[in-house]
């Protein structure tokens, strides 16, 4: 089988997942305690006195004190996005449907799709997770407000000469705030979906060698994240890039914020590679 029709049956194959249902249902519920916690913190408020939708959004969590958010991507999102897209795999082997397909596809296009779909499945899984975030603050919050002063903490004062363009501009994707400050949003939902599958996309390359071990694939994510948030410095750190954080914006660059996905990334193909040779015959 050509690699572009058995993308497609391998995406159609995540997507139709329960699994893949199911993480949607349980990332939906988190973002509603989420966003629940952001109204509470609004209850009796003026309408004058509200922020936009884009600086109110979850995802701006220094502003907005939405620290479940950071939980919420850090740890939960990664791995509900390798549950929906990164183990099929695993799930192909116990159903006793791998030797089918790797036959009918060959081995190596059956798992270099396989990864391609992990990646893509969990990148449109993260982006329409983050992006239902947004619209459900456009629910609440006006689209524009003049109290933008929120960029500097919870409750700052609207007289603030720092408009939140010129706050943000601090960011590495922060000269999309003088245009909007939901294409800064939209740039940090395209990073964080990239960033969190490419995690998965090294955890479904892992599978090739944990073919039974799937409970240790889940947890990569989850592990790294954990892991490398205690060693790596501020501008490796996955906490760090994954949040808009403002106030460690002067340790971070584009360069460093994408120099651990894309070696993630790089990874995963190796090991997918070396599985080649190291991996005789197929699992059973």
């Amino acid at each position: 089988m050509r690699m572009l029709p058995a993308i497609r049956f391998q995406l159609r194959n995540v997507f139709e997942s329960p699994r893949y249902l199911a993480a949607v249902a349980l990332a939906a519920l988190g973002i509603a305690v989420v966003f629940a916690e952001g109204l509470v913190r609004f209850w009796g408020s003026d309408v004058g006195s509200l922020p936009s939708a884009a600086i109110g959004w979850m995802g701006n969590y220094e502003s907005m004190y939405s620290y479940l958010w950071v939980y919420m991507l850090g740890f939960v999102i990664p791995t509900l996005g390798c549950m929906a897209a990164g183990d099929s795999f695993c799930r192909d082997l116990r159903s006793g449907r791998y030797a089918i397909l790797a036959t009918r596809m060959g081995r190596r296009t059956y798992f270099a799709s396989f990864l391609l779909a992990a990646f893509i499945g969990c990148f449109v899984y993260v982006a329409a997770m983050i992006a239902a975030s947004q619209i459900l603050e456009l629910l609440v919050f006006p689209y524009d407000s003049s109290i933008d002063a929120f960029q500097i903490g919870f409750g700052s004062n609207a007289a603030s000469m720092l408009k939140y363009s010129d706050y943000a501009a601090r960011l590495p994707f922060g000269a999309l705030a003088s245009l909007s400050p939901y294409l800064l949003n939209l740039a940090y939902l395209a990073y964080d979906a990239f960033y969190i599958s490419a995690l998965v996309m090294f955890a479904a390359a892992l599978s090739l060698y944990l073919p039974k071990q799937s409970l240790l694939v889940l947890a990569f994510p989850m592990a790294f994240v954990i892991v490398a948030t205690q060693i790596a410095p501020p501008e490796w750190n996955p906490l760090v890039n994954l949040t808009l954080t403002i106030s460690r914006a002067e340790d971070l660059s584009l360069v460093g914020m994408f120099s651990v996905p894309l070696l993630v990334l790089a990874a995963a193909v190796l090991l997918a590679a070396v599985s080649e040779f190291l991996l005789k015959g197929d699992p059973q």
